[in-house]
């Protein structure tokens, strides 16, 4: 009575096991696959949904045999290769030789990121090959993530203030890489677009901290210098105002209509100065408390509002 009921229990384990099993992919369909067959392409490729943890992957193959005098039927020869594509390249997970009957492969782990799955006869291969019950299933055991490196060739010596640029550092895993600046005063940061906001030299780092499926990337730093342009042009509507000398080092004349107040702020959008004036045709502004740099400064007159931009240089 004892040994019966550890077998039952033992029959409901394993029926327990088997009905928790989630698959991601059950394909009972025969596949054929082959070289210089006339009806067959050499490749069958399947969809695969992204999922949280690494795959499983099963599947059963077998080949034709063909006749050969004096030696009698052997197997087709020729290997069949398994490949995921991922983060926009295709990586082997298993390369076999199939029998003549079906035989069982695997399981092999497959990327959670990968979206497509690929069996491939190879050159050599003769007659058909044959793929059938291909299952995904979850894999719930240790993720051990993998290591990941990042790779920047771009050079950032050579900016101007006020430019936008565009980070290209990558990723081997396909993680988004994230930039930190190491004076924001000269370059700032938003996401992957670095702004220059004043002359100097800041060193911008590429970093990769990486998730349940990759280590943390080493960073990669490069040093940006930031110049300032020889020369800006001045906007304001209606051509109503001139502003000079542009750049400016110490006073600054504003002239060609009546003129009220005058606020200057920096690149960043924080104000540097305001002041309130006689509302004269003529104004002279003192910039010389101005750090060098990048501008900008709004002007109230009787007819509009104005903007333009200004530059302080000292030298």
């Amino acid at each position: 009575m004892r040994r019966a009921y550890i077998l039952t229990a033992l029959l409901l384990l394993i029926y327990a096991e088997a009905g928790a099993q989630t698959y991601i992919i059950n394909d009972t369909t025969e596949h054929r696959i082959g070289i210089l067959m006339p009806d067959v392409s050499t490749e069958y490729t399947i969809e695969i949904p992204e999922g949280k943890h690494p795959n499983r992957l099963t599947f059963s193959s077998r080949t034709n045999s063909i006749y050969i005098p004096y030696i009698g039927t052997q197997p087709g020869m020729g290997e069949v290769s398994v490949s995921e594509y991922v983060n926009g390249e295709w990586k082997e997970v298993s390369r076999f030789t199939p029998d003549t009957v079906y035989k069982d492969f695997g399981p092999y782990t497959i990327n959670p990121r990968a979206h497509l799955l690929k069996f491939k006869a190879e050159i050599g291969a003769t007659l058909y090959k044959y793929i059938r019950d291909i299952r995904i299933t979850e894999y719930t055991g240790e993720i051990v993530a993998e290591q990941q490196t990042i790779t920047w060739e771009q050079y950032l010596d050579n900016l101007t203030v006020g430019s936008e640029t565009e980070l290209t550092a990558t990723a081997s895993s396909g993680l988004a890489v994230i930039y930190e600046s190491s004076d924001s005063t000269v370059c700032d940061l938003r996401g992957s677009t670095l702004i220059a906001r004043a002359e100097g030299m800041a060193v911008i780092t590429a970093t990769q901290p990486g998730d349940d499926f990759y280590d943390s990337a080493p960073g990669i730093s490069t040093y940006a210098t930031v110049r300032l342009p020889s020369s800006l042009p001045v906007t304001m509507p209606a051509a109503a105002l001139t502003a000079y000398p542009n750049p400016v080092k110490d006073m600054l004349n504003i002239c060609g209509a009546p003129i009220h107040a005058v606020s200057i702020y920096s690149m960043s959008g924080q104000l540097m100065l305001s002041i309130t004036t006689d509302g004269g045709d003529s104004q002279q502004i003192d910039c010389s408390a101005l750090p060098d740099g990048i501008y900008i400064m709004n002007v109230v007159s009787d007819s509009a509002a104005h903007q333009l931009h200004i530059i302080k240089l000292t030298r």
